[in-house]
């Protein structure tokens, strides 16, 4: 071990600080939801399925989100809700846990469309999926401390 000189840079290893967990990226990790009550498992937002999907999807309806004159249209928007909420229910969450029926006693199965009705009925149901879903620390392959030299 060598001494460090004082105000010696330490270093750090980009590959240690941003390198993905390739599987938990695609795959999902385990996330606490409502204070603990539930558990969902998250895919990163962007990761490669999520972004063919949205591709695709913008290239079947690519007349209308093109057109300068329509892609601020009520229908325009509908449609970017309708892709985003499809994209995340298909590519994003991936699965859960002590998610409960309306009558707050029965566990509702997970399935895309289950997920895709919830996301579509709950905006922020849907924004808190997104949220976990960019928190990109949780899908690193090394740690933070990792990273940085002693």
């Amino acid at each position: 071990m060598t001494k460090q000189k004082a105000g010696a840079l330490r270093g750090i290893s980009l590959v240690r600080k941003y390198r993905e967990d390739k599987k938990a990226v695609s795959e999902g990790v385990w996330r606490d939801y409502a204070d603990g009550a539930a558990k969902l498992l998250i895919a990163r937002f962007n990761n490669p399925g999520h972004s063919e999907f949205l591709r695709a999807e913008r290239k079947k309806h690519s007349e209308i989100l093109d057109d300068e004159a329509r892609s601020e249209s009520p229908e325009a928007t509908e449609i970017l809700v309708e892709m985003g909420n499809r994209a995340m229910a298909k590519f994003i969450l991936k699965g859960w846990e002590g998610i409960l029926d309306e009558d707050g006693e029965t566990p509702l199965p997970f399935s895309e469309e289950n997920a895709y009705a919830l996301l579509s009925e709950f905006d922020e149901f849907s924004a808190e999926v997104f949220r976990l879903s960019t928190e990109v620390e949780q899908y690193r392959l090394y740690k933070e401390a990792d990273a940085v030299k002693n």
